[in-house]
């Protein structure tokens, strides 16, 4: 079987990602590791969820051929796949980096509040899969509801 060199990985998971003028991006609405949100029906949406991915491999360690990153819930009502596709075109633009990098964003939307579920977003190569985030999905409690000052 062939060695794979899994990326170091990043994900950060907020409510909007946007391009801004000199090709930054703006992440809006941080999650740490947990969406606690307070919905007042059964089968309620968020208008959308986000999750920037950000691989980076030792110049030259990339093997990409076939990869994908996938964003799920367990219950298959939110399944994406993002091909690494056009990955080493941008690695050969870029000869003098230490390192071979590939983003992905995902922007889900009208995403299902469900309790007590995660968001997954693994990385698929040759049939193996790596975990690289998560974002733990919960219902607001009436803890959750009322600030604290100490």
């Amino acid at each position: 079987m062939k060695r794979i060199s899994w990326p170091h990985a990043i994900v950060i998971f907020c409510d909007d990602i946007r391009q801004e003028v000199g090709n930054k991006q703006s992440l809006m609405g941080i999650y740490e590791q947990e969406l606690v949100f307070s919905v007042p029906d059964e089968g309620a949406h968020l208008t959308q969820i986000c999750a920037l991915v950000r691989l980076e491999w030792p110049r030259g360690r990339a093997s990409t051929e076939g990869a994908f990153v996938k964003a799920s819930l367990p219950d298959g009502k939110v399944d994406v796949s993002l091909p690494l596709a056009g990955f080493e075109e941008f690695a050969a633009a870029q000869p003098d980096r230490k390192a071979d990098i590939a983003r992905l964003t995902f922007k889900l939307v009208n995403f299902p509040c469900l309790d007590g579920v995660a968001l997954s977003v693994h990385l698929h190569i040759d049939d193996r899969r790596k975990l690289l985030g998560e974002l733990h999905l919960r219902a607001a409690t009436g803890q959750d509801s009322a600030l604290t000052w100490q």
